[in-house]
């Protein structure tokens, strides 16, 4: 039994069906915290792979008298919000009259507001959530809205703004898989501040919003003994964003008492200013680099903010395939109908992509697509013309 279930989600990579399955970390997070205040928490991972029956089961085996709240992730819920599923597993908890839905994550505000969600909480929530269920077991008197902003709700002495030496996240709680990666936090935020881009805390100062080293280190080490994990995927939006932080991470990663193993989101054009921080990457365990290279359109790439030629993009990335070799896999996203894309752009990107000295081991199409700044939803009119788009690049490259 536990005071509060989390339901959370794995995504689909564009032009496949095979899932991504992992933990992923924001749900840990929030439950971490919520432990670390008291509660007890069940995370039910892989919603998407549960049929409605076996979704309700699961909650049923762990809701009773003392469950305050019961929590939908949003983030990796593609294509499961509105669906049949869904309905019957709504249903199934408004049943319990004293148990409050609450809907998290990352697409909140994508998504259509439901009158049975209670509370709808967005940002980050490491301490807005203890707040929240606080609220809901009656042990404050503040005034919590229905739509919360985990990044500027608390401002108070008796939930203070999260430190980031301060996120350590309690796996020892949960079960582990053999083998299974696990999600690591070294900063949040990026210094860049791409036009595309509506992540939180983009254009930071540098040197902001980093962990502390010595909690990493203890936190890797005390997976390590307890679980034998030495896998790691590193969540932080732009991971070599900073220098100085790629020369502390690399110290710590090679003086661990094992050898780790991990991936992340890098940026070419800090390699290409920095190319040490290739080695520093590689020594350190790197076994897999997704790049967000957006585009090799010379004008769309100046439009966004990302400035480095395209050939010298094509040059740099065939040269850290050449020195990483098969020890990384490396992967690009790119986003399609960007402003001065055309048919000739699409004609160039496949001969490219089809192209035997391509260095690339997977490629991420994605449809440029536009909220609308009343309602956050996405945009149906360019959605639907951009994504025309992407199935016309899918048609010439498959």
């Amino acid at each position: 039994m536990a005071n509060v279930v989390i339901f959370t989600g794995f995504t689909y990579p564009n032009l496949t069906r095979v899932p991504i399955v992992n933990k992923t970390l924001g749900p840990y997070r929030v439950a971490s915290a919520l432990i670390r205040a008291g509660y007890t928490v069940k995370i039910i991972d892989n919603f998407q792979a549960l049929t409605a029956k076996e979704a309700i089961n699961a909650v049923y085996r762990h809701i009773n008298k003392d469950t305050l709240w019961i929590g939908y992730s949003s983030t990796f819920m593609i294509g499961t919000t509105h669906n049949t599923k869904m309905e019957e597993v709504y249903s199934f908890i408004k049943k319990f009259a004293d148990v409050k839905l609450v809907y998290g994550g990352a697409s909140v505000n994508e998504k259509d507001f439901d009158p049975r969600v209670d509370y709808y909480v967005s940002g980050y929530s490491d301490n807005s959530i203890v707040a929240l269920t606080d609220y809901i077991a009656g042990k404050t008197n503040s005034i919590i809205s229905k739509k919360i902003n985990g990044s500027t709700l608390i401002d108070s002495s008796d939930y203070p703004e999260p430190k980031m030496d301060s996120l350590r996240t309690e796996w020892s709680k949960f079960d582990i898989l053999q083998n299974e990666p696990l999600p690591l936090e070294f900063a949040r935020g990026c210094i860049f501040k791409c036009k595309f881009c509506n992540y939180p805390l983009i254009g930071k100062r540098k040197g902001t919003y980093i962990r502390d080293m010595n909690e990493i280190r203890d936190e890797l080490i005390e997976t390590w003994e307890t679980k034998q994990v030495d896998t790691f995927y590193i969540t932080d939006d732009t991971f070599n964003d900073d220098n100085d932080k790629m020369e502390q991470f690399h110290k710590l990663f090679t003086s661990l008492p094992f050898k780790p193993k991990f991936s992340a989101f890098l940026r070419l054009d800090l390699i290409d200013r920095f190319p040490h921080q290739a080695e520093l990457l590689s020594e350190a365990g790197l076994v897999g680099a997704f790049f967000g290279v957006e585009t090799f359109n010379l004008k769309s790439g100046r439009c966004i903010g990302k400035g480095l030629h395209p050939n010298k993009v094509k040059r740099r990335l065939s040269w850290v395939k050449d020195k990483w070799k098969d020890k990384t896999n490396i992967g690009v996203g790119l986003i399609i109908g960007l402003p001065y894309d055309d048919d000739a752009y699409f004609k160039e990107l496949e001969d490219y992509v089809r192209s035997p000295d391509y260095p690339i081991d997977s490629t991420s199409f994605n449809p440029l697509w536009i909220k609308d700044p009343k309602d956050g939803k996405r945009s149906e009119e360019h959605t639907s013309e951009l994504q025309s788009r992407l199935h016309l690049v899918c048609r010439l490259l498959l």
